[in-house]
């Protein structure tokens, strides 16, 4: 301040908006990446359990006869089966879901798909279908367009209770170099506190009881999974929008997976199996499966177990079935030292969640499958058919 009273005073601004922005992008996204690691880490043990009441069940209803017992084993299966679809929804969202990627047409997936969605759509709502014939192909697990696509429709529906349209459009991006798959409905839409909620797990606006909530949530999963992107767009009473875009698949389309070769019960007997897998229950369970079916199965609780039962034994391995994550050892690490011994040696890794990392998958042994649990007695056994067949 002057003598004569004057005030002199110096100021700076800055727009903060994009930096608060990003702030809140970067809370929201460890908010979904902690979630997600707490549901896989329950999905991953939860799929053992299920493994083995679903297991159990398998081999129960191959002995009982028709009747109360032989129905209420059924009822286990299926209950197994359903628990089983809400563990992998988990292991969406927290995106471990072990999947299996392979060169999609979209427009092809879509019109696969169409009758059933038409199906879901009561006759009041009307579906409209826009499909760029220049649509790049894109990587991924055909079972994942069959999710976000009954999603994202599912959600269309219950927002268009009085009518409306569905329009389904797909469009190349980046001049080639993408694909966008958009979904949007003339439904009531969302305000702007749904909106900022809409992708969070178990949120849901539908009555107690009538949803799960991990719709939206599972597809984020899936669409970051895959490299991609999603954005929502909705007003109240102006409907809403979701456009996701996916890269554009730099590969050729792959081989369609060779069918099991039946087993004669000679090779059987002849075949000698290692099991490995530090859960008791599922190591009783595996080992049951398998030798009811005729194999020779030796079993071991981790990788230092086994590899001092092979040094013990004079015998010759033929298979290696393991999981992969293990105390010690991982299945892959087991895998590689096992061929230095018998380069032909078949290998076989289950896992609750897709934890090969991209390095990881470029060091598994070569011809090695991997079988996702919970999986059926029929899945086993057609898995080590095609394993034994090229041993």
């Amino acid at each position: 301040m002057k003598a004569n009273g004057e005030v002199h005073v110096i100021a700076q601004s800055r727009d903060l908006t994009a930096e608060l922005a990003l702030q809140e992008q970067l809370r929201e996204a460890q908010k979904m990446d902690a979630i997600g690691r707490l549901a896989g880490g329950v999905a991953h043990d939860f799929n053992n359990l299920l493994t083995v009441i679903g297991g159990y069940a398998s081999v129960l209803e191959g002995t009982l006869a028709p009747g109360a017992a032989a129905t209420a084993v059924h009822e286990i299966s299926d209950a197994a089966a359903r628990a089983a679809a809400l563990t992998n929804q988990l292991l969406l969202l927290s995106r471990r879901q072990l999947s299996q990627p392979s060169v999609v047409d979209l427009n092809a997936a879509i019109r696969g798909i169409e009758p059933i969605l038409r199906r879901t759509l009561p006759a009041r709502l009307e579906l409209e279908l826009s499909l760029d014939p220049d649509l790049p192909a894109i990587d991924i697990d055909p079972s994942y367009v069959d999710q976000v696509m009954l999603n994202l429709t599912l959600n269309a529906r219950d927002a268009m209770m009085g009518g409306g349209t569905l329009r389904i459009e797909t469009r190349s991006g980046q001049g080639g170099r993408s694909a966008h798959l958009v979904v949007s409905d003339t439904g009531q839409g969302m305000d702007e506190a749904t909106r900022a909620r809409a992708f969070e797990p178990f949120f849901t606006t539908k009555p107690l009881g009538s949803g799960t909530g991990l719709g939206l949530s599972t597809t984020y999963g899936i669409v970051r999974q895959c490299g991609g992107s999603i954005a929502l767009e909705s007003e109240p009473g102006r409907g809403t929008r979701v456009e996701i875009s996916l890269p554009a698949s730099t590969s050729r389309p792959g081989v369609a997976p060779r069918a099991a070769a039946p087993i004669s019960p000679t090779t059987r007997r002849e075949t000698s199996i290692l099991l490995v897998e530090d859960d008791a229950s599922v190591r009783r369970l595996l080992a049951i499966m398998l030798e009811s079916t005729g194999f020779r199965v030796t079993a071991a609780g981790d990788a230092a177990e086994a590899l001092s039962v092979v040094a013990a034994s004079q015998r010759r391995f033929d298979l290696l079935i393991s999981d992969y994550v293990m105390p010690g050892q991982s299945g892959v690490e087991l895998g590689r030292l096992l061929r230095e011994r018998w380069p032909d040696l078949g290998v076989l890794l289950m896992t609750g969640y897709a934890e090969i990392s991209g390095a990881e998958a470029g060091n598994l042994p070569r011809g090695a499958e991997i079988l996702g649990k919970p999986f059926t007695r029929e899945q086993l056994q057609q898995t080590v058919a095609r394993l034994v067949a090229t041993v």
